[in-house]
């Protein structure tokens, strides 16, 4: 109701002269109003043209109450002065109002003095402001996350021209990956050195793909490259699966048909520093493959259920621990995830212990594959933890996406070599 009345207010403020000067006139003319049951009111003869009058009742003109209209709900007498502003403001307070969205919230008792009917209305929470960059952020994360199909070609065009202007060569890095629905995808990443000498970053291609052969890749790859218009390629970086060898062969001649090769190719091809390291952990960590494989059971038996992770919490001795975070599952593919994940755990491997007592459902649950975390699990992980930071903290390096880390490689190898 509300929303109708600020709709219809200025229809009301162009023509509540003329509501008034139609009365003024009848009156000069003889009119004379019937009798009312209230003394002192106009009769509601009186065609009124803002849905304020709805609500209120007219005084009869040439009184002490001239020029005021009293309210149908709660009786009060407001100036409306040829305008219905005030009236619609007290309509917005009125306790006794049916149609009051801060009365039918707040439950207002009908004898609140007029200054507690103020301070509700100024405590109601106000509309928040809309901000389309907001909304726009929150879109493009809901396509992401649910992985829908979406149209960009506004942006897209934008980014063409800033391409165009700004980008002499252009270094790519490309990656696949297996979505949760088995679908697989691929996503093109562009950097390049703007006009002020500035690193860029933007992702050029994100799309699904029927496999991972290097043909495909190497098709994929220039299907994007001509969409954007942009085959000035300097070198391509990949990881070190066989399959790359073949695409980067097909990229090569590719860009040597468009003239855009640099020295022939011959350092067209880059292979992936972080990709390598994650092989080298991988295959060591094969030494402690079954201690890892219980552990990371046990983690996801616990986070698996809130009413699981609850049982795990009321096993935490906090005074003995001394730590504030929670284990977390890991994904298999990922070390580094999975060192993440065994640093926790170690912290509460008393506690996995004490739930092997507390609920016998993990423990039957656990016994069905490869058992319960042993004590010697614990110790083989407290071993390898130490090497594994290092790991991390290089590879945290190497990938680091503002700043250049092709020159950082040697650097981060020879600090490994020195470690062990």
């Amino acid at each position: 109701m509300l929303k109708t009345f600020q709709q219809n207010y200025s229809n009301f403020d162009m023509d509540s002269h003329d509501s008034v000067m139609d009365f003024e006139t009848e009156e000069h003319i003889g009119y004379t109003p019937p009798v009312s049951n209230n003394a002192g009111l106009l009769p509601q003869k009186c065609k009124n043209r803002s849905e304020a009058w709805n609500h209120f009742t007219p005084m009869l003109p040439n009184t002490e109450m001239s020029k005021s209209a009293k309210c149908k709900h709660c009786g009060s007498l407001i100036k409306y002065s040829g305008v219905t502003s005030t009236m619609l403001a007290h309509l917005r307070r009125c306790s006794d109002n049916p149609d009051n969205a801060v009365n039918v919230t707040m439950h207002e008792p009908s004898s609140s003095s007029m200054e507690n009917r103020e301070a509700i209305v100024n405590s109601f929470p106000s509309v928040p402001k809309f901000d389309q960059e907001v909304s726009r952020m929150d879109l493009t994360k809901m396509f992401v996350a649910m992985e829908l199909p979406f149209q960009k070609d506004v942006e897209k065009a934008k980014m063409k021209t800033i391409l165009s202007q700004n980008c002499r060569r252009v270094c790519i890095t490309t990656d696949t990956w297996t979505s949760t629905q088995d679908s697989n995808y691929t996503c093109l990443t562009g950097h390049y050195i703007d006009n002020n000498w500035k690193l860029q970053k933007n992702i050029l291609n994100f799309t699904q793909v029927i496999d991972y052969t290097g043909e495909i890749m190497a098709k994929t790859i220039k299907r994007c490259l001509n969409g954007w218009e942009l085959n000035r390629v300097l070198s391509v970086t990949v990881d070190n699966a066989s399959s790359n060898d073949v695409g980067i062969q097909h990229l090569k001649r590719w860009l040597h048909s468009q003239n855009d090769i640099v020295l022939n190719g011959e350092y067209l091809y880059t292979r992936c520093s972080a990709h390598i390291l994650n092989l080298i952990v991988k295959d060591g960590m094969k030494e402690v493959d079954d201690s890892v494989v219980r552990i990371r059971a046990a983690v996801r038996y616990v986070r698996r259920t809130p009413s699981r992770f609850q049982r795990f919490k009321k096993c935490i001795d906090h005074e003995t621990i001394g730590y504030k975070g929670y284990v977390g599952r890991d994904c298999e593919t990922r070390w580094n995830s999975t060192y993440l994940m065994l640093k926790g755990a170690l912290k509460y491997n008393k506690t996995f212990t004490e739930l092997e007592f507390r609920d016998r459902k993990y423990f039957n649950e656990m016994s069905k594959d490869k058992g319960v975390p042993r004590p010697e699990d614990w110790e083989h992980v407290e071993l390898i933890l130490p090497f594994l930071l290092i790991f991390h903290e290089a590879r945290k390096r190497i990938l680091g996406s503002s700043y250049v880390t092709s020159n950082m490689y040697m650097l981060e190898v020879l600090v490994l070599e020195e470690a062990f």
